[in-house]
């Protein structure tokens, strides 16, 4: 489930469509105008018109759909150029689902990129895909009414201080847990969804070799993608990063990620913890879910859990949360004003759930240092 962002009543989120195809172009303004809350400001077809028209008219975009194959210049080069702009423009790259395609995509994520729409394989498929239409909408409506939220609630020149003051206000809804226990995880689990592969690499990236726990991670993504995610952040922060596979031994110093359509538990084998998957979708709106995955590992490493939710669209981590918390283990979320999305971290942080609300920044120094505390 999505979390619903509210703006005037008067106000329309304001989009720019960047495609090369005339047809691709029409298919998305028919489909984002036939409500009242969305109006296509500018419809370009390749990145140095985008890149152009915002560094014209910033007031007029709220997000920007951005093709990655393009001519002049493509959708890779357009996206640097537009974060240089305005590194917080929410922008969704789309693509066709292709082996090249998908890298490009993880890539672009890694880079900044908010969120991706996967463009079926023909123009016919297009306009028939209800699924495409839904996300198409839901990721619009969501990123740049947050977008519009973020502009107005703190002002276009808003302060650091008033930001996190309003982080403050909303993560203590409910008291938070405090974390005095202080227990050296035996295990990390980590969480996400819209804008976590950036989030991942960044934590990955800094905490390195220093941490010698197992790593378990549930990022949202279609299949094809996990299995690039892993390849990619095994090269950039130097763990064994891979995506997990039924019957897989659970190693120290590894990092399992649940593949795209697949929930990812883990369970005893004979040969010690393996990991079992499942494409059971059952009662999770998600596949992978982080609720699975961190309610398998609960029950496994109890209290010597440490949970780690980034940002994401929905409620996925909230269910499986509450286990650890009752269970002593300790969780960190991710503050609003770093993450794309405050859907899942903040639905954790508002139910009192969270022991720590931090940046992305600060939790790399956090996770080492709990994973080094003295049994």
């Amino acid at each position: 489930m999505a979390t619903e962002v509210m703006t005037p009543l008067n106000h329309k989120i304001k989009v720019v469509i960047v495609d090369d195809a005339l047809v691709v172009r029409g298919f998305y303004t028919r489909i984002l105008e036939a409500g009242p809350s969305i109006e296509i400001t500018a419809s370009l077809i390749n990145g140095q018109q985008v890149v152009d028209y915002f560094s014209a008219y910033k007031s007029k975009v709220d997000v920007i759909i951005l093709d990655i194959e393009m001519p002049v210049m493509d959708g890779m080069t357009a996206l640097e150029k537009l974060r240089q702009i305005d590194a917080g423009i929410p922008i969704i790259i789309a693509s066709s689902v292709t082996q090249k395609n998908a890298e490009m995509c993880v890539v672009a994520l890694e880079a900044g990129a908010s969120d991706y729409l996967l463009k079926p394989s023909s123009v016919l498929d297009l306009s028939r895909s209800d699924h495409f239409k839904q996300q198409l909408l839901l990721k619009v409506k969501e990123l740049g009414g947050l977008k519009y939220s973020k502009r107005h609630s703190l002002g276009q020149g808003g302060s650091a201080q008033h930001a996190k003051k309003n982080i403050s206000e909303v993560a203590e809804t409910k008291p938070l847990k405090v974390c005095t226990q202080n227990i050296r995880p035996k295990a990390i689990a980590i969480a996400a969804s819209t804008g976590g592969v950036q989030a991942i690499g960044k934590l990955l990236n800094k905490i390195g070799d220093r941490v010698k726990q197992p790593i378990f991670i549930t990022q949202h993504m279609p299949a094809i993608f996990t299995k690039i995610m892993a390849e990619h952040l095994s090269k950039s922060s130097g763990k064994e990063c891979v995506e997990a596979v039924d019957g897989d031994i659970i190693q120290p110093e590894k990092v399992y990620i649940a593949p795209g359509g697949y929930h990812m538990k883990i369970k005893e084998g004979t040969g010690g913890l393996v990991v079992a998957l499942s494409a059971d979708k059952g009662e999770h709106s998600c596949c992978p879910s982080a609720d699975v995955m961190i309610e398998s590992l609960v029950k496994i490493y109890s209290q010597e859990l440490l949970v780690v939710v980034l940002s994401g669209m929905g409620i996925d981590a909230l269910k499986g949360c509450k286990m650890v918390a009752e269970k002593g283990g300790n969780i960190i979320v991710q503050d609003k004003e770093s993450s794309i999305v405050w859907g899942m971290p903040g639905a954790v942080a508002a139910e009192g759930l969270a022991a720590e609300v931090l940046p992305v920044d600060a939790m790399q120094d956090r996770i080492v240092d709990l994973a080094f505390i003295a049994e």
